[in-house]
C-alpha cells in the first residue's frame, strides 16, 4: 500500500495539547482511499461514520439543484447538518477524556 506522508498541522492541538474533533481526518481519508477501513476508523471514528452522510447530503443537494434550479434547504437537511456538527463536537470532547482509548491498539 502506498502511504503518503501528509502532515497537516493542527493549530488547536499545538496550542492546547488536546485533540480537536478533526485531528486524524487527513490520515483517515488517505486510509479510506487505500481501502484500509480499520485504520481509517482508528484515526477518526466520528469522521469515518459521518463521511458517507456528508457525501450523500452533498449528492442530494447537487441533484436537487440540477433538477429544480433552487438552493433552498428542507428542514430535515438543516437538522441533519446540525446533528452532524453536534456529533463532531461531542466526539471532540469525549476523545480528550482520560478513559478514551486513544490511540486504539
Amino acid at each position: 500500500m502506498y502511504r503518503a506522508h501528509i502532515a497537516v498541522p493542527c493549530l488547536f492541538h499545538r496550542l492546547t495539547g488536546l485533540d480537536c474533533p478533526g485531528c486524524g481526518i487527513t490520515r483517515m481519508l488517505v486510509s479510506v482511499l487505500d481501502g484500509d477501513l480499520r485504520a481509517a476508523f482508528r484515526y477518526n471514528p466520528a469522521a469515518f461514520f459521518l463521511l458517507p452522510c456528508v457525501l450523500l447530503l452533498i449528492a442530494y443537494r447537487a441533484f436537487k439543484f440540477v433538477r429544480t434550479g433552487t438552493r433552498s434547504e428542507a428542514k430535515w437537511e438543516k437538522a441533519a447538518v446540525i446533528f452532524m456538527i453536534f456529533v463532531f463536537v461531542v466526539f471532540g470532547i469525549v476523545r480528550n477524556l482520560p478513559f478514551y482509548p486513544y490511540p486504539l491498539p
